[in-house]
């Protein structure tokens, strides 16, 4: 057993010597064996179990599949933070899945747009060559009605000096 631990009287399970209690029971230590009689040694072997402890879940972390570092202090990081806790730098990163999602949907998009701009485009077209031939019947239109009014004032003028002269006879 390590000095570091030591063993619980009541049910045998491995204790820290800095533990009020056993985790394993519940049972409360005995008063040698408190904090508060701990020799700096003792504190110094704790300390050092804790600091193991910390290195190990250090080595856990970046062995995951999902371990980061931070950019900036090389800080380990866990799958779900988004600014470094030692720094305090953003180390959110967009992964290839964004991408792959951005491409995509562009290309859905674009694939949909350019087919409309062509067919509005076509659209456009069409009603600007009906509107030309509108534009040109209508011209067409207002000329020969411009030609009808003038004959019929024509035609009125000669009808009238016919009856002038008929009336002065």
């Amino acid at each position: 057993m390590s000095n570091k631990l030591t063993e619980c009287d009541d049910c045998g399970g491995q204790v820290s010597r800095r533990a009020a209690a056993c985790p394993h029971c519940g049972a409360p230590r005995t008063p040698e064996k408190s904090p508060a009689h701990l020799t700096e040694v003792e504190e110094e072997e704790d300390q050092d179990a804790i600091d193991e402890r910390r290195h190990n879940e250090v080595e856990r972390i970046l062995e995951s599949k999902k371990a980061k570092l931070c950019k900036y202090c090389k800080a380990p990081l866990a799958p779900t933070t988004k600014t470094c806790p030692r720094c305090g730098s953003n180390v959110f990163q967009k992964g290839a899945l964004f991408y792959i999602v951005w491409g995509v949907v562009t290309v859905i998009i674009l694939s949909v747009a350019i087919p409309l701009l062509v067919s509005f485009g076509e659209f456009t077209d069409s009603l600007a060559e009906e509107f030309v031939e509108h534009s040109a019947e209508r011209d067409r239109e207002r000329h020969r009605i411009q030609f009808l009014r003038e004959q019929i004032i024509r035609d009125l003028e000669i009808e009238i000096e016919r009856l002038e002269r008929l009336r002065s006879q």
